[in-house]
């Protein structure tokens, strides 16, 4: 349950910051269980490096 909500809360995330690229169910739950397996030091930059992967190009010069 919590990771349906931490995923739609990223989904929200990134439509309001303008990259709300379609990501299909897998793709979804696997940038999920990335970031809930990862290591607790390592969380950040591993939500920094998926946003920075889903931007358009002209979004990362914001």
């Amino acid at each position: 349950m919590t990771t349906s909500i931490g995923s739609f809360l990223f989904m929200l995330y990134l439509q309001q910051e303008g990259m709300g690229r379609p990501l299909n169910p897998p793709a979804l739950t696997a940038l999920a269980l990335l970031i809930a397996e990862s290591a607790p030091v390592a969380k950040e930059l591993m939500i920094r490096l998926i946003i920075n992967l889903l931007a358009e190009p002209s979004a990362l010069g914001k």
